[in-house]
């Protein structure tokens, strides 16, 4: 059994942002553009509209940051989940942040993925993450992703 949260959500979800702002204000103003939280059971549950606006957070240093952040303000041990109408984009999977399986589908069936793939006729041929990729785009070494 968890034990309660020594501060509602609701009402200082504002205190909270503050916090994090004071430790990362980029993570601050992803939380204010989040349209609601609340707990259920050991969970801080983060609502958003539009994935754009969680998709950093997601990742596993920044989820822990943040659960560093929730434990520490809310004086609760709470596992951090992002909620999308309609979408698992912002999915966190709790042993390892988002899987590189799970993070490619999401890339897969990204907006901006697929409205580029709809201007240009093309279609997704290979999707890359990792910091193995990210040095190559650095280098312009990088094979081009959308054919």
């Amino acid at each position: 059994q968890s034990a309660p949260v020594s501060k509602d959500v609701r009402q200082h979800w504002n205190g909270f942002i503050d916090y994090v702002r004071d430790r990362k204000k980029w993570m601050a103003s992803a939380l204010e553009r989040a349209v609601s939280a609340r707990v259920e059971q050991d969970v801080l549950v983060i609502n958003y509209t539009d994935s754009i606006d969680c998709r950093h957070l997601k990742n596993k240093e920044n989820i822990t940051s943040l659960t560093e952040f929730a434990l520490d303000f809310f004086q609760a041990n709470l596992k951090i989940r992002f909620q999308l109408p309609d979408s698992d984009a912002c999915r966190v999977d709790s042993e390892n942040g988002t899987g590189p399986r799970q993070e490619r589908q999401n890339l897969a069936n990204d907006s901006l993925v697929l409205a580029a793939v709809d201007i240009f006729s093309g279609q997704v041929g290979d999707i890359r993450v990792g910091p193995r990729f990210r040095k190559a785009t650095e280098n312009n070494e990088a094979e081009q992703e959308i054919t």
